[in-house]
């Protein structure tokens, strides 16, 4: 009977991690856990500007833009994990997320900026070119929001 109790003093504290690996473990970074719709476009938000604001032309079809995650994430943005454009009568609003981060131990030192060029698909004209991410309430509330617009055509009358 001994090495039994001997070996049951083994088995149960090892069934017990096993048991504390899944979900809401913690991790490398934190705790691990499936993130709700809102924490995920909250994680993904990014906000963007013109890379040369001054060469934008009327005709161009593509913007030049510089993306920045808007939340901690150690100096780093991340891949661009997608791009929508929505042009309207008045103006072309542009959303830029990014990927996900995994873990939650980031510092705020202000990330980098991912260069990249959005295809806009018909020529900006005298539109506004808009930040669509700074109508989410956490971007609003930032510096890189105190406008939308990135870009403002002036109109001679």
């Amino acid at each position: 009977m001994r090495p039994f109790i001997a070996g049951s003093w083994f088995i149960v504290p090892a069934l017990v991690l096993i048991g504390c690996a899944g979900e809401g473990a913690p991790g490398p970074h934190g705790p691990s856990r499936s993130l709700s719709d809102e924490e995920v476009i909250e994680e993904s938000l990014a906000t963007w500007q013109l890379s040369e604001p001054d060469a934008d032309d009327l005709e161009d079809v593509t913007l030049e833009i510089g993306v920045t995650r808007l939340g901690c994430a150690s100096g780093e943005t991340g891949e661009v994990a997608e791009v929508d454009v929505d042009p309207g009568e008045d103006q072309i609003a542009v959303r830029v997320s990014v990927e996900p981060l995994h873990g939650s131990a980031y510092n705020c030192l202000g990330n980098d900026v991912v260069d990249m060029d959005v295809v806009v698909g018909e020529p900006i004209g005298d539109r506004e070119l808009v930040d669509a991410a700074c109508e989410h309430p956490r971007a609003a509330r930032t510096a890189s929001c105190e406008t939308a617009v990135r870009w403002s055509a002036e109109v001679d009358d």
